[in-house]
């Protein structure tokens, strides 16, 4: 969940017009709890991109049981920094938590 402090820590560090909420895509799956403005008492479903970033997909570094991509070898732009769900940290620095 996002606090007051939570929110306004966000605010100091991102700017404004580099927020990316996306409302359509959770409306077309239905579910209800995504998409959501951050703001205070929302739940914390929030994703830091890095877009300077640059880098190869290795196989190494598939999350999922699946051992192959369409993006094996290839140079891919922009990372993943953090990714909280419903206020829980899932991604830090890049890795899984």
């Amino acid at each position: 969940m996002v606090t007051n402090v939570g929110a306004a820590k966000l605010a100091a560090t991102v700017s404004p017009s580099r927020v990316v909420t996306s409302a359509i895509t959770p409306r077309i799956g239905q579910v209800p709890d995504q998409g959501m403005p951050i703001a205070p008492g929302s739940a914390a479903n929030i994703t830091v991109w890095d877009p300077s970033a640059q880098g190869t997909l290795e196989i190494d570094s598939l999350a999922g049981k699946s051992g192959n991509s369409p993006y094996l070898g290839r140079r891919m732009p922009g990372a993943v920094r953090h990714v909280l769900f419903r206020g829980r940290p899932t991604v830090v620095d890049g890795a899984l938590a």
